[in-house]
């Protein structure tokens, strides 16, 4: 192996909720994609449309689950306002291009910054920065 390909990270953050993370590289058996939140009110899971596909996050067609108060997680209808496209526009790929195409539409219209700029990028590098040297230095690291 050159690369690793599983990163794990846990932390708090801020507000004093506890993250933990893992990632990973590859194809694996099992869930391929899951996101979950759990919260004092309720939980969310974020769970791959189709789970016999394999999941890419910026492509993908993704079911949100949700709970509250001890109950199953059942499937959550998306908003439509968050739907940007005529509903003529088919699922997948298209969608995606689509809602892209839109947003970035809206900020030329409206003269603002509909995606994530360079200061954001800065921010992404010393997270990335920080679980490097974490990882080589077994020491937490804060940011």
């Amino acid at each position: 192996m050159t690369a690793p390909d599983q990163v794990l990270l846990s932390g708090v953050l801020q507000s004093g909720a506890v993250v933990s993370v893992h990632l990973k590289g590859g194809f694996a058996n099992g869930t391929r994609f899951l996101l979950e939140i759990h919260g004092t009110e309720g939980d969310l899971a974020i769970v791959p449309a189709d789970p016999r596909q394999v999941a890419y996050v910026q492509v993908s067609e993704f079911t949100v689950r949700g709970a509250q108060a001890g109950k199953r997680l059942a499937d959550l209808s998306t908003p439509e306002s968050y739907r940007w496209v005529p509903p003529a526009v088919p699922a997948g790929l298209p969608f995606n291009d689509a809602q892209l195409y839109m947003r970035m539409a809206e900020g030329i219209r409206e003269g603002k910054s509909v995606s994530p700029d360079f200061e954001v990028a800065v921010k992404r590098h010393q997270l990335l920065d920080a679980i490097q040297k974490a990882s080589d230095t077994g020491i937490r690291q804060i940011l």
